[in-house]
């Protein structure tokens, strides 16, 4: 084994050591800047990119401005310098003004001398051939091109040298390996940790630490955990924003803090100290907006138009045009993914792509000062006013899991559409198109506060036979007969009925009057339950849509079953759920089952019970089906009870 090799083998046995901070050690290396402060919440982030140095000669640190990428090198530097008997060396590129200046930086930076700039590469390389050295290219960027070719040189000629590089995008050099830097982890939006536990995440560490170091009596009750979380939260973990954040704790208290970062940058700015491009977070993003095309700056700008985040499908459909190809937009947002802009989230089901929220609140800002942000806005309203829409019937097939699961993943921009609907009074029919497509959704998901709020508000504001109308009218007829207001449950569902009557549509007037029939049952109306499920199932068939046929049959079973009829409802039930699965409906499946478990408990059919209702229990899991579980779980408790055959 060659000197080189036993080198990197050292180096990566020291990444798995808990590690000192390198500050503290008596050799630090002279070409790296001493670091003022401890490293926090890096312990994982230190160890692997110790080892990656140990492992390859090329290893480049990439993500966001302010993610923490100089830093971190910068502790490296201090872990391994023991390994490069002929030093360290971390050399700022970010003063380094074109390609052509870059290879003197570098020669001065290490030592070499310096003569005619046409020859400073070639002196570099002969200066570091014999040499085992660690290069840190900071800040690459704005140099990529010129930083890879350099790289490339160096690292064919010089055996002994390693090169870690920072930059938010990579160096696309054979033999690279990247390393994306992650934001500090922080308590996501359904997380409120217990004042014990707050300082277990590592973007609360560090914000605490830098703000008692400006306000050392700063002390940290239970009523600040909302304001502290709020800020990590707001600022996405990103080390820098925290830090400048933090150094407003001398002036405001972490409540006054919390509240004037919502949507703004100018607050974190720094009392002085830096490089220029990190004394405001703004400034850190400005700087790579900066080195973007122009049209990787219009997407970037429109891209502020989404909450949340988005798929390609979302930012082909509302970002392209005006100077951005819909041909473009794919290769345009990798390219922004590439430089550190734009993250991006793998999953089975769907890439995503979302803006750390600082960022989005930069974008957002250039995308006002362009004049588009009401073309952006009407773009993305229309989108998503689409894609409600056409939810209803997608929720009642086969797909339904798979678009429940999108519909999930789209949930804050379907509200952020709904806001954009309600601004004008123009796009009051927008609104109820895209509320009366979603109210599946909010029964499957048991959003039935906001489902309701929202169906009542553009059922209001609308009038007649408007596009929608009779949907939303019979949802809302449905959420508030979940809710226990039956009586109003039924005065919807007869308008709805009304409205499709005059539509002619003959499915919407059969589920109308099958819910009709369910409310009058419950209302202790068997006669007239049994004639709206006759109405129901005479127009489903009229109709020829199984599913209609299916449903009706379904609810008149349930009726039955209330009235304590359970052989007919056993039967009612067996043949909706052939039915439903016949359609591919497996929402409706568990819920024939969970019907035809209840009768099989009420008859004492225990064991056939058990089995129906653990069927009924899995669909409605997959999904997953909120209320459906509940009214499955319910049954099967007492079923379980009786068998002693708990599952």
């Amino acid at each position: 084994m060659n000197e080189d090799r036993r080198g990197r083998r050292r180096v990566a046995a020291a990444s798995r050591a808990e590690g000192t901070p390198a500050r503290g050690r008596k050799a630090w290396p002279a070409g790296v800047p001493v670091p003022l402060t401890a490293l926090v919440g890096r312990k994982r982030e230190l160890a692997e990119t110790v080892r990656l140095v140990g492992a390859h000669r090329l290893v480049t640190l990439i993500g966001a401005g302010g993610v923490g990428k100089t830093r971190l090198a910068i502790e490296v530097a201090g872990a391994v310098s023991a390994f490069f008997p002929d030093g360290v060396h971390l050399i700022d590129l970010s003063t380094v003004p074109d390609p052509a200046a870059l290879a003197g930086a570098v020669a001065t930076a290490v030592g070499v001398e310096e003569r005619a700039a046409a020859d400073s590469e070639e002196r570099l390389v002969r200066v570091l051939r014999p040499q085992r050295r660690l290069v840190i290219l900071d800040n690459c960027e704005h140099l990529v091109g010129a930083c890879s070719a350099l790289a490339a040189d160096v690292l064919a000629s010089c055996p002994g040298v390693v090169i870690l590089a920072t930059s938010r995008a990579s160096l696309a050099l054979a033999g690279e390996v990247t390393w994306r830097v992650p934001s500090l982890a922080f308590p996501r939006p359904e997380q409120l940790p217990s004042l014990r536990d707050l300082e277990g995440y590592a973007a609360v560490a560090l914000f605490l630490a830098r703000a008692r170091a400006v306000h050392a009596d700063l002390v940290v009750d239970p009523g600040d955990v909302a304001a502290v979380t709020a800020i990590c939260r707001q600022l996405d973990g990103i080390p820098l924003a925290l830090e400048l954040a933090a150094a407003r704790a001398g002036a405001m208290s972490l409540a006054e803090i919390a509240e004037r970062l919502t949507g703004r940058l100018e607050l974190l700015a720094q009392a002085g100290g830096g490089p220029p491009r990190h004394q405001t977070l703004l400034a850190s993003i400005e700087w790579s907006y900066q080195l973007l095309s122009e049209p990787e700056r219009m997407l970037l700008q429109r891209l502020a138009a989404f909450v949340g985040g988005w798929s390609l499908v979302g930012a082909e459909a509302v970002c392209a045009g005006r100077g951005v190809p819909a041909e473009q937009v794919a290769r345009l947002l990798a390219a922004l993914v590439d430089k550190s802009l734009v993250q991006v989230e793998w999953s089975a089901a769907e890439t995503r792509y979302r803006l750390l929220e600082t960022i989005r609140v930069f974008a957002h800002e250039r995308l006002a000062e362009s004049g588009e942000l009401a073309h952006a806005r009407a773009r993305h309203g229309e989108y998503f006013t689409a894609l409600g829409e056409r939810s209803a019937p997608l929720l009642l097939g086969a797909e339904q899991a798979r678009w429940a699961g999108h519909l999930d993943r789209e949930r804050d921009n379907l509200r952020s559409a709904r806001l954009w609907c309600a601004e004008d009074p123009a796009r009051t029919g927008l609104g109820l198109r895209l509320a009366s497509g979603l109210w599946e959704y909010w029964h499957i998901r048991g959003m039935l506060e906001e489902g309701t709020e929202w169906l009542a508000d553009v059922v209001q504001h609308t009038s007649g036979a408007a596009p929608g109308r009779g949907a939303a009218l019979n949802g809302l007829g449905v959420l508030v007969s979940i809710g226990g207001d039956n009586d109003r449950g039924a005065d919807y569902f007869t308008q709805s009925i009304g409205l499709y009557e005059q539509a002619g549509d003959l499915r919407g007037q059969s589920r109308g009057w099958a819910h009709l029939g369910n409310a009058r049952a419950i209302g202790g109306d068997p006669a007239g339950s049994a004639e709206a499920f006759d109405r129901g199932l005479a127009l489903a068939k009229q109709s020829g849509d199984l599913w209609y046929e299916a449903f009706a049959i379904y609810l008149s079973g349930f009726a039955v079953s209330i009235w304590g009829d359970t052989a007919l409802a056993r039967t009612r039930m067996a043949e909706s759920s052939a039915m439903f699965a016949q359609v591919g409906d497996r929402r409706a499946v568990g819920y024939a089952l969970t019907v035809l478990g209840g009768c099989l408990v009420a008859d004492g059919c225990w064991a056939d019970a058990v089995q129906a209702l653990r069927d009924a229990m899995h669909i409605f899991a997959a999904l997953p089906e909120r209320w459906g579980l509940l009214s499955a779980c319910s049954y099967l408790a007492t079923a379980t009870a009786e068998t002693g055959d708990w599952p």
